[in-house]
């Protein structure tokens, strides 16, 4: 009973439904034509063979074109005649990354017509429609048949994308299987067989005699070899097809076909089948020097049947009125040539079939075929072929152009089609249209101007719809919208993005390129078209996005990182493992725009809003190369802290006189005086200054110093009143890490708001806070030159604030005060015996040992003492050892793993209770108190304590010297304290023997 109720409803819904959208308004209703209609929809749907017992397909219900235009807004398909399994079958085509297009149970019944509404016979422009009493709706048919036009059809198999660009844009249905007739169709009476042909070649020389021309309106049968693409102009529409013999070598005859009604037939038409051309005429175009086979308002197509032609016989024997054509002649070398723009190349014409794989700019008509091959429809006029291209779609190529290595970045082959070459269609596709952004779905209108106005060929065209994808990545919508920026280009409203473009393009494009003959570039043999020379494009610029730019220049450091440059060498191998993280946990790299290729360019343009008479201020969106970055653009131009972009604005492009003066001021930066940052007063203030970054370190817990993660960043302040400008540390740590980008050795830096501290030691430094405000001043200089360490006297380090951090001097080494020698694990720095790690609880895993070394020396040059700590390498250079008698001393101290002197008093007390340290200890002895350590030096070194260092002001302390029996008492100043940076013979040093002797060895 219920199946009943739902089959006497379904049929209710269908005879409401075929009276609402197929029959005349106001008339009976049609019980003939609803009949039909159950009949076929019957036949159709049992045809599958699994109908679960019902006879009609009460899951389906009828759709008008209305109602997918109004309510279809996703994509789907229908197949009334395919089963589950099959519809299963025929989604898995989508592969694992493939979305199938989502199955609804829909009827869809229309008439197949090339007229669009209520549009009369001469606006017709070979497009294909599907119309019902709500409207029409285009539509793509793989192999149409003429006879259908007019005629009522259900379309059992279908899919509909709707529009992609809103509201301008209108779906579209795709037509898979054959459609049904509702009545039976009525084909119009041919011509009376059998038919009078003339074959392609007795056509060709019947075009040389005038005088059989006039007395004759033939049929032309033939192949169809050549079928060119639908030209479509403001004057009138039309293709050319070419009809040839049965061999290769025959000769083929064009013709024309520009009557509104025969346009459709470009969609009927199939490359290798046979035809014939009925009442053809006879015409010479303009601007054509030859006569040429044109379709007449009565001609017909229909297929060639061998059996109902017969050749007519006209009796050209006579010589003709007008010579044979005369091609021009070929080069005579077809290899590629050297031109003034670089070697032109010529492409080769070719038929291909093949698969699209990606879809890479749907505006652009750029798509990707097979995976391997690029393919260009910017040349052809394809609008309804473009909207159903997605991966999935099978394509045939006749004709098209193969170019090769075009450059501009592009590294697959093209394929791209004239007018000459048609671009058919063989198979739909089952996938899902991709999801495309506002900048890739805008602009087609532009990108055709490229090509049919500015005459770009392809390698420029490519670059140039590169360029303005990527500019539309960077200024819309924030800036403008994508509409507004890929706008059509017009008198009093030129487009931005041309505009941009336009001193390449200026450059690129010749001035006086020959404008596109549409008939001779179909016609004229040899082909000449611009597809068909070429030259390698060398990229002028590229637009990248700040991402973009990011991640490209993120890949070249990888590409050129070396550990190696961030380590100190020879001093690495003296580091323990923490040590080492810690210098390769950060590093950075300059990379100039000449390490770019092709150069990017930056910058954005200024938006100015227009609403009435009174403009707005400027708001600018400017480029990284101000010196006053920071500053806001709204704030400056007096706008709020938000814009929204409205239609009627406009993007101008403004040069830099046009700036407001403002954001070339440079205002004076409050600053905090060196008094109150060196003073151990007002401690945890607030403090701001300008400095030169000297280093960035980034810290982890575990490091030396390091209780939390951090960075750390040694500073040297700028200041007037001092030579040598002190040094202090920055201290960045959660919750502002990662530290503001700009922070770079060699930077010039304001920072503003930081918190000062004191430390147990008596050390100035800063940390961030939440108020802390950074502008950077100027980045790194591109080449760093470093300047030589000045030469002082040891006295000059005595005077304050206005002595240097780092010099080199010229100083005798007086005495050694300490010297240690010891081996570590480079893992857990414990001490190492014998090569293995003496940690216990837990044991430690990693058994490396390392060699560290460190002495104290007592230096003077005549004018003060100071005592000068030398680590590692540098104890080598204050022994005077080379480098394999410092290698072999240290094999030596690995057994006991240290040995530490203390030179306080007469001898040396060794720390080890091993009795074959002796010999070793004193060695080291005799060593230190010898000439080869106690001799004079070239000193270069850094103040052991930091110049933030607070210390209060120490007199000199009164100190008895005694010189043979004479007492001398005199004021002595405090010992510096220095930390050696390099240790270094005089420029006439006395030669030297070897230091380790036979007593070590024992």
């Amino acid at each position: 009973m219920a199946s009943c109720l739902k089959l006497i409803a379904w049929l209710e819904s269908a005879r409401a439904f075929i009276q609402e959208t197929l029959c005349p308004p106001g008339k009976e209703p049609n019980i003939q034509l609803t009949q039909l209609v159950i009949d076929h929809v019957k036949t159709i749907w049992s045809s599958q063979g699994r109908n679960q017992g019902f006879t009609l397909p009460l899951s389906y219900s009828f759709v008008s074109v209305k109602d997918l235009r109004t309510h279809q807004h996703l994509p789907c398909c229908s197949h009334l005649s395919w089963s589950s399994t099959e519809y299963q079958t025929w989604a898995e085509e989508a592969g694992p990354r493939g979305v199938p297009l989502p199955r609804e149970r829909l009827l869809l019944l229309g008439t197949l017509t090339d007229l669009s509404g209520d549009l009369e016979q001469e606006a017709r422009s070979g497009s294909l429609y599907i119309r019902d009493n709500t409207g029409t709706l285009g539509c793509e048919l793989i192999d149409l048949d003429l006879s259908w036009l007019g005629h009522l059809f259900i379309f059992p198999s279908w899919s509909y994308l709707p529009a992609t660009v809103k509201p301008s844009g209108e779906g579209h249905l795709e037509l898979w299987g054959v459609p049904v007739p509702v009545f039976p169709l009525t084909i119009s009476p041919g011509p009376l067989t059998p038919i009078p042909v003339l074959y392609p070649e007795t056509a060709s020389r019947l075009l040389r005699h005038r005088s059989k021309l006039r007395s004759v309106q033939p049929n032309l049968a033939g192949k169809l070899v050549r079928l060119s693409a639908l030209v479509k102009s403001r004057k009138q529409a039309y293709f050319v097809l070419s009809l040839g013999g049965s061999s290769p070598g025959d000769s083929c005859v064009p013709v024309i076909v520009q009557v509104p009604a025969q346009l459709v037939w470009h969609r009927a038409l199939w490359p290798g089948r046979a035809y014939v051309l009925t009442e053809l005429r006879v015409s010479k175009l303009h601007g054509h020097r030859y006569l040429i086979w044109m379709t007449s308002p009565s001609s017909q197509l229909l297929p060639l049947k061998p059996e109902c032609v017969q050749e007519l016989e006209l009796g050209l024997d006579g010589p003709p009125v007008e010579a044979d054509p005369q091609p021009l002649p070929m080069p005579s070398n077809p290899q590629d040539k050297k031109g003034p723009e670089g070697l032109v190349r010529d492409s080769r014409l070719l038929s291909y079939t093949g698969k699209v794989t990606g879809v890479l700019n749907q505006p652009a008509g750029f798509y990707e075929l097979d995976g391997q091959l690029g393919l260009c429809l910017a040349y052809q006029q394809s609008h309804g072929l473009r909207r159903v291209m997605r991966r999935g779609v099978c394509l045939e190529l006749q004709d098209v152009h193969l170019l090769q290595s075009l450059g501009g970045g592009l590294r697959r082959p093209v394929l791209a089609s004239c007018l000459r070459g048609a671009v058919l269609l063989r198979r739909f596709s089952c996938l899902m249209p991709e999801t495309q952004s506002s900048h890739r779905a805008q602009g087609a209108s532009l990108y055709e101007q490229l090509v049919w106005e500015h005459q770009l060929g392809l390698p420029l065209y490519l670059w140039a719809t590169t360029a303005l994808t990527d500019l539309a990545c960077k200024l819309c919508p924030h800036v403008l919208r994508h509409h507004q920026f890929l706008q059509h280009s017009s008198p009093g409203n030129p487009s931005l993005g041309l505009q941009i473009l336009a001193p390449t393009l200026e450059v690129l494009v010749p001035p006086t390129f020959p404008r596109r003959n549409t008939h001779s570039e179909i016609l004229e043999e040899p082909h000449h078209c611009p597809l068909q020379k070429y030259a390698q494009l060398q990229t002028p610029c590229s637009f990248p996005t700040l991402a973009a730019l990011k991640e490209e220049g993120k890949c070249k450091a990888w590409a050129s990182f070396n550990p190696k440059t961030l380590l100190p060498l020879p001093e690495a191998s003296h580091l323990p493992s923490y040590q080492l993280n810690q210098r390769l946990a950060w590093s950075w790299l300059c990379l100039l725009p000449s390490a770019f290729h092709p150069a990017p360019v930056s910058g954005a343009p200024a938006l100015r809003a227009c609403q009435g008479s009174n403009p707005q201020p400027p708001a600018l969106f400017k480029g990284g190369d101000s010196p006053c970055i920071s500053q806001r653009p709204l704030e400056l131009a007096g706008c709020a802290s938000c814009l929204t972009v409205q239609d009627e604005w406009t993007l101008e492009l403004e040069s830099s006189q046009d700036v407001p003066e403002v954001l070339g001021t440079h205002r004076a930066l409050p600053e905090s005086s060196l008094t109150d940052l060196l003073s151990d007063s007002f401690t945890d203030s607030l403090v701001s200054f300008s400095a030169e970054i000297l280093s960035h370190l980034r810290m982890r817990p575990g490091s030396t110093g390091a209780v939390r993660r951090c960075a750390k960043l040694t500073v040297a302040l700028e200041t007037a009143d001092c030579e040598f400008p002190p040094h202090l540390d920055i201290y960045i740590e959660d919750p502002h890490l990662p530290p503001p980008l700009g922070l770079l050795p060699g930077a010039r830096v304001y920072f503003s708001q930081l918190e000062k501290r004191v430390s147990r030691s008596r050390n100035v430094y800063c940390c961030f806070r939440s108020s802390t405000y950074v502008q950077v001043l100027s980045f790194p200089p591109d080449t760093t030159i470093s300047a030589p360490l000045p030469h002082i006297y040891l006295a000059e380090l005595l005077q304050g604030d206005k002595a240097p951090f780092r010099a080199t001097a010229s100083c005798h080494v007086v005495s050694v005060f300490s010297l240690q020698l010891l081996w570590v694990c480079a893992h857990c720095t414990s001490l190492c015996l014998q090569g293995r790690c003496t940690r216990q609880n837990p044991t430690c895993s990693i058994q490396t040992p390392i060699s560290q070394a460190s002495i104290r020396l007592l230096v003077e040059d005549g004018t003060a003492e100071a005592v000068v700590t030398c680590r590692n390498h540098q104890v080598a250079a204050a022994l005077g050892l080379c480098p394999s008698e410092w290698a072999s001393l240290l094999e030596f101290v690995q057994g006991p793993g240290k040995v530490a002197l203390q030179f306080t008093g007469p001898g040396a007390q060794l720390e080890s209770s091993a009795k074959t340290d002796e010999p070793l200890a004193l060695f080291l002895w005799t060593l230190c108190a010898s000439a080869s350590v106690l001799r004079p030096v070239v000193l270069s070194f850094e103040l052991e304590r930091k110049p933030s260092k607070i210390i209060p002001s120490e007199p000199p302390r009164l100190h008895r010297f005694q010189c043979g029996e004479l007492p001398f008492l005199t004021r002595v100043h405090p010992r510096i304290r220095l930390s050696c940076l390099s240790l270094q013979e005089p420029q006439h040093p006395s030669p030297k023997g070897s230091k380790l002797g036979s007593g070590v060895q024992g």
